[in-house]
């Protein structure tokens, strides 16, 4: 038996942060083997945020951690069908779409939620950088919601280039990507 275990940090408006590991187990036919995920390589518009963990948590050890699916701002932003609404979110990603290469490039992908509805990311990879996610891992997202019949969109995860806007990212294996 193989097992994988992936540490990632995640925070919501920089309200909570903890850490969540993620267990995956396959079948293999050779002996049993513990390996642990590697980091990618830390870049100028990469924010490795495993190193806030130790500044930022309250000693308290009474205090849960949230819950490691965190959907509420986007449940609510698509029952009042918001549009332009800043929310953050922590799912599954269900699907990865192929890339959007007219303009500006865009990383896509479907987010699961718990009601069966689903929400199209779309990722500027033009101003930050691509995250590499598949299907199944679970991301944090921050951005501009905008909604329709299909779920809705986040989008706006990157740093935004004008003070009128307030800035996106994506939380996945302790990186933030913006």
């Amino acid at each position: 038996m193989k097992v994988r275990v992936q540490t990632a940090c995640l925070a919501s408006a920089g309200l909570a942060i903890f850490t969540l590991v993620v267990v995956e187990l396959t079948a293999c036919t050779s002996s049993s083997t513990s390996n642990s995920s590697t980091q990618a390589p830390v870049k100028d518009n990469y924010t490795p945020i495993n190193s806030t963990i130790n500044s930022n948590i309250n000693s308290n050890a009474n205090l849960a951690p949230r819950p490691a699916i965190f959907e509420d701002e986007v449940l609510a932003a698509q029952a009042n069908h918001h549009t332009n609404t800043e929310v953050t979110c922590t799912l599954p990603v269900k699907r990865m779409l192929p890339q959007d290469n007219k303009g500006e490039k865009h990383e896509k992908f479907i987010l699961q939620m718990s009601n069966g509805s689903t929400i199209l990311v779309a990722h500027n990879i033009s101003r930050a950088p691509f995250v590499p996610i598949s299907e199944g891992d679970l991301v944090t997202v921050h951005g501009e919601y905008i909604w329709n019949r299909k779920g809705g969109v986040i989008h706006w995860t990157h740093l935004s280039d004008t003070p009128k806007h307030p800035s996106g990212y994506i939380d996945f294996a302790g990186q933030r990507y913006q």
